[in-house]
C-alpha cells in the first residue's frame, strides 16, 4: 500500500492553494471538465512542494513582523548656544534716542505739541513778525531820507532872481485863540474870503486843542465852507518850489495855509500858520499865528516848515514824518 503523503488540512485553516490564490497577483482559473486530469496533476504538484516548511516560514516572518518595532531614532547631541553679539550703537544715535524717550515723557499741549515746541514756534512767529515790522520801518525810512535829501534844496535860486524882488503881500489876519489847531488858521482865510466856518462845520473830535487835525481834513472842511472856492493841497514841496508857491499866491493876495513846528525853549508843537506876507528881498516872512503875528526869516521858516527848528521834536510827529502822514513843505493855496 503506497504511503499517502497527501496533507490533511485541518478544519479552519486555509492550505497554501487557498493562500496562493488569494495573495497571488494571477487571475484565478477554474479547470474545465476535459482538463481534470490536468487539474489533479497541478493540485499534486504543489501540495508536495514542501508544504510544512513553507507554513513555517511564512508564519516566521509574519511573527517577526508583528513583533519587531522600528528602531529608534538616536538624539542628537544638543547644539551649544549661542553668545549674544552686543549691538554698538553710535553716540548721536543712542542720544537722540534717549531724547527721544524723554520728549515722549513730555507732557503736550491740545494742539499735540510739546511745550517746548510750542515756545520755539511761538518764539520763531515773534522773530517773524519783528522782522518784518523793521523791515516795513526801514522801507519807510529809507524813502522818507531820500525824500528829504531831494526837498532841502538851496533857496539862493529865489533870493537871486529879480523876479521875487519885490515884496508881496496879502492882508493881515488875525487867528482866533478859541478854535482848536488848524480850525484857527482856516477860519482866518475863511473869513477874508467872506465865509466863516460854521461852528457845526467842525467835527467834535476837534474840540480838544492839542489834537491836530490833518491836512486833508481841513482842505475838505474849508472847501465845504468855500464852495465854488477850490483849493490846492500840496505836500514834501521842495524849498525852491515852496517859496515860488507862496509868492504866486501872495501876488494874488491871496493867504497861504502852512503846517509848521513852532518851537520855544521848552516844547514844540505843530501849528497851522498863515502866510500874509513874503519879502525876499529884506529876508522876512510874515506869518500870523495862534499867538499873534510872527515875523521868520526864509532859512528859519523853511526850518520851521521842515520841523527842523528844534531837536525836541514829539514822538507822535517821528512817527508821522515815518509812516507818511504827514510831510514836510506842506501847504494848503486858494486856486
Amino acid at each position: 500500500m503506497e504511503p499517502n503523503n497527501e496533507r490533511k488540512t485541518p478544519a479552519g485553516e486555509q492550505n497554501e492553494l487557498f493562500k496562493k490564490q488569494v495573495f497571488s497577483d494571477e487571475t484565478l482559473r477554474t479547470a474545465d471538465l476535459d482538463e481534470e486530469e490536468t487539474g489533479e496533476q497541478h493540485f499534486e504538484t504543489l501540495t508536495f512542494d514542501k508544504p510544512a516548511v513553507l507554513d513555517e516560514r511564512f508564519a516566521a516572518r509574519k511573527a517577526e513582523r508583528e513583533t519587531a518595532q522600528p528602531p529608534q531614532a538616536k538624539p542628537a547631541a544638543p547644539r551649544p548656544a549661542a553668545k549674544p553679539v552686543k549691538r554698538q550703537v553710535p553716540a548721536a544715535q543712542k542720544n537722540k534716542s534717549v531724547s527721544n524717550k524723554s520728549v515722549s515723557h513730555e507732557r503736550r499741549l491740545y494742539s499735540g505739541e510739546t511745550p517746548s515746541d510750542a515756545a520755539l514756534r511761538i518764539t520763531r512767529q515773534i522773530a517773524a513778525l519783528v522782522l518784518c515790522l523793521l523791515l516795513v520801518c526801514g522801507g519807510f525810512w529809507a524813502k522818507g531820507t531820500v525824500w528829504d535829501i531831494w526837498t532841502d534844496r538851496d533857496i539862493e535860486d529865489v533870493q537871486k532872481s529879480t523876479y521875487y524882488s519885490a515884496a508881496a503881500n496879502s492882508a493881515q489876519l488875525r487867528l482866533d485863540q478859541n478854535l482848536p489847531i488848524g480850525y484857527d488858521a482856516a477860519q482866518a482865510v475863511c473869513i477874508s474870503l467872506g465865509q466863516p466856518i460854521s461852528s457845526s462845520a467842525i467835527p467834535a473830535k476837534a474840540d480838544d486843542k492839542d489834537t491836530l487835525i490833518f491836512p486833508a481834513d481841513l482842505t475838505g472842511s474849508m472847501e465845504t465852507t468855500l464852495g465854488s472856492q477850490k483849493l490846492r493841497l500840496e505836500t514834501g514841496l521842495t524849498n525852491t518850489d515852496l517859496f515860488k508857491e507862496i509868492y504866486k499866491s501872495l501876488k494874488k493876495k491871496k493867504p497861504v495855509i502852512a503846517l509848521m513846528l513852532v518851537a520855544d525853549a521848552e516844547s514844540a508843537k505843530l501849528q497851522y500858520g498863515v502866510v500874509t506876507g513874503l519879502d525876499v528881498s529884506n529876508n522876512r516872512v510874515t506869518v500870523a499865528l495862534s499867538e499873534g503875528v510872527d515875523t521868520y526869516t526864509l532859512a528859519e521858516f523853511v526850518a520851521a516848515t521842515r520841523f527842523e527848528n528844534t531837536k525836541n521834536i514829539p514822538i507822535r510827529l517821528r512817527f508821522s514824518l515815518l509812516f507818511g502822514t504827514l510831510s514836510r513843505n506842506t501847504a494848503i493855496f486858494l486856486k
